[in-house]
């Protein structure tokens, strides 16, 4: 009975790489980072929505194993002859069938770190495994067509991999939370660089963005002034993988629905639009932050910098566990109440019952009384987010499609249902 090395991407969990020479790349890229954009950052030193965005960009995703959700799959598959234990009637060269079972643990965060070991513990020669469908997998071959057998073997394997992810997990926890101290004092450490070689040089320094490409720096100031434009105020921001985008419009349509406003991105970007500002300023603005939590979006960078984002932003978190469960949460997150998929309908219900009805009474006073009728040279301005640039602006709603009383134009950016006379 024997490991086997059927797949081609075997490796010794937690032995294979020292997790230290990794941590090492990382650093060095957070600080190339920092020294590429500190130019155009250092306004920003100070500003816990900037720090956090490196600090989520550059945070490890913990490999947490769930060693009470392990699945086995046994598979009949041909064995070489060289790979059977002492004393089997086998002929060299040949194969022979055999049954292998396959263990799954389910892995919440980045599988790949498995490879790596501890400087304070290193195990030799640990257990093979290798990485599928975000589980660590290990294969037993059942060379004496026992179960028992294998189940004991299982269980020591199991044990050793404990042992040793435990180690592992430490120190990337360890890393993750010494992370922001170190963004910050790369950044201030950048600062005092470049103020220095300002004072002997006697001018200021340029940012990097104009000194590559003068007519990018013209772009970046003309999309910084759409962006402020834009002065939306939102009840909820909607962070979501792309794999999720189909639940995301669920959630977004029945907030509309009720009168709420809410960013989502594919929603609300408009065509040139700095996509990260657009995000930066969104999140500013939005009341609440609810995270679509799925497998897809746990892995996204995304989502991860948009709700450390929140976090430093002191915004309420509303996590919606969607094809997940809170086990797989990253700690910051499975602090908070979470609602399951199928409930969101009852917290829109809940958050918006009350603000629908008093909107409904102030948009019937505002719209009857504020915009200038459809014509020529006219320009209608929505009341909710100010839009008035026509190609833009309010759209009118068929005649037959009334989903707040006597409404007549749809706003194109924030959605609005308004009546224009």
């Amino acid at each position: 009975m024997d490991l086997s090395e059927g797949s081609s991407s075997l490796f010794k969990i937690c032995s294979e790489r020292r997790l230290a020479e990794y941590l090492r790349m990382q650093d060095s890229k957070l600080e190339t980072c920092i020294d590429r954009d500190s130019v155009n950052g250092l306004s920003n030193i100070n500003d816990p929505m900037y720090i956090q965005e490196l600090v989520a960009r550059y945070s490890l995703a913990v490999p947490y194993l769930h060693f009470d959700n392990i699945a086995a799959l046994p598979i009949k598959r041909l064995i070489p002859a060289d790979r059977f234990p002492p004393n089997f009637d086998v002929s060299p060269g040949h194969g022979y069938e055999k049954q292998v079972v396959i263990f799954h643990i389910r892995c919440s965060g980045d599988p790949s770190l498995l490879m790596y070991y501890s400087d304070d513990f290193i195990a030799e020669g640990g257990p093979s495994g290798f990485i599928r469908d975000d589980c660590l997998c290990f294969e037993i071959i059942n060379f004496f067509d026992d179960l028992e057998r294998v189940k004991k073997i299982k269980e020591r394997i199991i044990n050793e991999i404990k042992t040793l992810s435990g180690k592992l997990i430490e120190k990337i926890e360890s890393y993750n939370q010494t992370l922001q101290w170190k963004v910050h004092s790369l950044m201030e450490e950048r600062s005092h660089k470049l103020s220095k070689l300002s004072e002997i040089l006697g001018t200021s320094i340029m940012s990097s963005i104009a000194i590559a490409d003068p007519s990018r720096a013209v772009l970046a100031d003309n999309d910084k002034r759409t962006t402020m434009q834009n002065d939306t105020q939102y009840d909820v921001f909607l962070s979501y993988a792309s794999a999720d985008s189909k639940e995301a419009r669920q959630i977004f349509d029945s907030i509309r629905k009720i009168g709420g406003t809410v960013f989502l991105s594919e929603k609300s970007l408009q065509p040139g639009e700095d996509f990260a500002e657009a995000i930066r300023m969104a999140l500013q603005r939005s009341t609440e932050i609810w995270l679509l939590l799925s497998p897809n979006s746990l892995k996204s960078e995304w989502v991860i910098t948009e709700w450390g984002a929140a976090w430093a932003l002191e915004k309420r978190i509303i996590p919606i566990l969607f094809r997940c469960d809170h086990s797989m949460l990253p700690a910051r997150i499975g602090r908070l109440q979470c609602l399951d998929f199928h409930e969101y309908p009852e917290r829109i219900t809940q958050r918006f019952s009350e603000k629908s009805t008093t909107d409904s009474h102030s948009k019937k006073t505002i719209n009857r009384t504020s915009q200038k009728p459809f014509g020529i040279g006219s320009s209608p301005t929505c009341p909710n987010c100010s839009t008035s640039d026509r190609s833009i602006g309010l759209n009118p709603i068929p005649p037959d499609f009334i989903e707040i009383e006597n409404a007549t134009h749809e706003c194109s950016r924030c959605g609005l249902k308004t009546r224009v006379e």
